[in-house]
């Protein structure tokens, strides 16, 4: 049991450090050109723009997107709460976009 516990923490650091990693450094040299931007076709063995970076020399790691996609809604999400809270404090609550004390077929009836 106890080694399961300990696997388990072990894999939980491991996939924290990458995500911080990723949050960090998200953009990395492409490995198929080896960051020069051009690659040798197989057969010919001619030099062509790498179909991977299309010559830009870069391309986002694996992961990277979903953890700054993450990483934002995260944010957000908490600004927006805090933004909220300190309204409420002022006096101040957010209104419903919508009524949403009657069904669409009560508002039909009283029109």
């Amino acid at each position: 049991m106890q080694a399961a516990v300990t696997i388990f923490l072990a894999t939980t650091a491991v996939v924290a450090g990458w995500a911080l990693w990723l949050l960090a450094h998200p953009i990395g040299a492409c490995r198929r050109c080896a960051g020069r931007g051009v690659a040798r076709q197989l057969f010919t063995n001619r030099l062509t723009v790498c179909g991977r970076c299309h010559g830009a020399r870069l391309v986002r790691r694996i992961g990277a997107t979903f953890v700054h996609r993450t990483y934002w809604s995260l944010r957000d999400d908490a600004r927006r709460s805090d933004h909220l809270a300190a309204l409420e404090q002022r006096g101040f609550s957010p209104q419903p976009l919508h009524d949403t004390t009657h069904t669409t077929s009560e508002r039909q009836h009283q029109q």
